[in-house]
């Protein structure tokens, strides 16, 4: 049985981060979920490069989009 892992950071990927964010773009746009506001996509971006973490990315995100309720 697999186990999830989470990592900050590419380094074990033979992507660069220019590579991760295409390869999310694409799959988002096939699904129907195209990332237009630019804020969204900055924090993608810095989640990419290793500048924060997957739930710092997460929260960032839903502040953004929910408020700050």
């Amino acid at each position: 049985m697999s186990t999830a892992t989470n990592r900050t950071d590419n380094s074990n990927s033979s992507m660069s981060p220019e590579e991760a964010l295409k390869f999310v773009e694409a799959g988002m746009n096939l699904a129907g979920h195209v990332i237009t506001d630019p804020h969204l996509q900055e924090l993608l971006r810095q989640y990419a490069y290793g500048e924060i973490s997957p739930e710092e990315c997460k929260a960032a995100g839903m502040r953004h989009i929910l408020g700050d309720a």
